[in-house]
């Protein structure tokens, strides 16, 4: 008996090895009758496109969501179910340059939003955007919004962002 468990053991390295092979191997065309023409398959090839081009994009996380809170948010799951609800003064556009959401422009030295000594920025934000209960968004939301991220309590995930 203990003969034939140990001829067993040292057997199965070869045979989970034969298996996998054995399914890891291509399926072998179907042999042709003698003189019969030669079918080959047709081969799809990618053709190149441009940037944005095409249909829609499915983002597959392995979790849902825990949060909702972007500045709380642990993990990309969160911070990208977080977009749904809340909205950036500016965001990264598709040439990887910002973009501007509920600003009315991204700043620059150009557009006098960012001072001479890169010290001071003045962001000039959207007319007419309003919250779900119709008050309009304010200067004071962004305040709070910085204040709330800045204090160390909260421990914000996007205070060095």
């Amino acid at each position: 008996m203990a003969k034939t468990a140990r001829a067993l053991r040292g057997l199965t390295p070869v045979l989970i090895g034969a298996l996998l092979a054995t399914a890891c191997a291509q399926p072998s065309a179907p042999a042709s009758a003698p003189g019969a023409p030669i079918q080959t398959a047709a081969v799809q090839t990618a053709s190149p496109s441009t940037r944005g081009a095409g249909g829609e994009v499915k983002l597959l996380f392995s979790q849902g969501p825990t949060i909702l809170n972007p500045h709380l948010a642990t993990g990309a799951k969160d911070r990208e179910a977080s977009r749904l609800m809340l909205e950036p003064l500016a965001a990264m556009g598709p040439e990887g340059q910002p973009v501007a959401v509920l600003a009315a422009e991204v700043p620059s030295r150009a557009n006098g939003g960012l001072a001479a000594d890169s010290k001071t920025v003045t962001w000039k934000l959207k007319p007419g955007i309003k919250w779900s209960d119709n008050t309009n968004f304010t200067a004071d939301d962004v305040v709070f919004t910085f204040t709330y991220m800045s204090d160390r309590p909260t421990a914000a995930t996007t205070l060095g962002a």
